[in-house]
């Protein structure tokens, strides 16, 4: 159910409100007669959702991995796993995006650290 809230890509009120404008034009349509943007349809095309084994998933030249909130339920030697199976999918320059609650600080990866003001980014070089 959730991939498939994720697919619609459907936002409203609170979840946009901090979004430029400009983005919301580019990026979005309004849908008509509700407080809510879709993510255009084109785009929506472009971007793989699954649900699947993270261990065992193989897919290659991922631009970025959004797995959030996931890795606090691992030991850390699951961690790093996971984590390098995530820089072996990554096309070079690609970025894994993760939970405000996860961390690679104490886990031996090969991601670079790019701080925001927002968070945290890893990339992998390339």
């Amino acid at each position: 159910r959730v991939v498939e809230f994720a697919r619609e890509g459907i936002y409203t009120g609170r979840k946009i409100e901090r979004v430029p404008e400009g983005i919301l034009r580019r990026y979005f349509r309004k849908i008509e007669g509700k407080d809510a943007y879709q993510v255009r349809s084109d785009i929506r095309d472009k971007i793989q959702f699954s649900v699947e084994n993270l261990f065992e998933a193989r897919h290659a030249g991922m631009h970025c991995i959004f797995c959030r909130n996931v890795m606090i339920y691992f030991n850390r030697e699951d961690q790093e796993k996971l984590v390098n199976r995530f820089h072996e999918m990554l096309k070079g320059g690609g970025y894994l995006f993760i939970g405000h609650a996860e961390s690679l600080q104490m886990l031996n990866t090969p991601f670079l650290t790019k701080p925001t003001p927002e968070g945290v980014l890893y990339q992998k070089s390339g």
